[in-house]
């Protein structure tokens, strides 16, 4: 797999948050997964099942007992080093409060490794 993080056009941080998915339609998605990396513009999450490439999926992130809802298209996906898969999910829709919300805890996760690089 090539160098993604050339391409991206924004910061992730690594992350251990739930996230529920849903796919009204089509369904065939795990209820529960984790995020291991979140940015404003996508996420990468592990999963117990392959979900497919071009897959739209809703995603509610829990960011701390704050809710975060997004509409998001699978990417790409490989299995882990664990034995379960990682999805690539890019965000299409979110709505302004949300992405506020994503922003404010991305900053902060971003702004706390910037002071604990520093103090040590």
């Amino acid at each position: 797999m090539e160098d993604t993080a050339v391409k991206r056009r924004f910061q992730r941080i690594k992350t251990q948050a739930r996230v529920r998915m849903s796919a009204p339609i089509t369904g065939g998605v795990p209820d529960s997964a984790e995020v291991r990396e979140l940015g404003l513009g996508g996420c990468l999450v592990s999963t117990p099942m392959k979900i497919g490439v071009g897959r739209m999926v809703m995603l509610y992130l829990d960011l701390e007992g704050d809710e975060v809802s997004a509409v998001a298209k699978i990417l790409y996906e490989y299995t882990n080093e664990e034995g379960s898969f990682n999805c690539g999910a890019e965000f299409l829709d979110v709505e302004e409060a949300d992405f506020a919300r994503l922003s404010i805890y991305i900053n902060d996760r971003i702004s706390d490794y910037s002071r604990e690089r520093y103090t040590c």
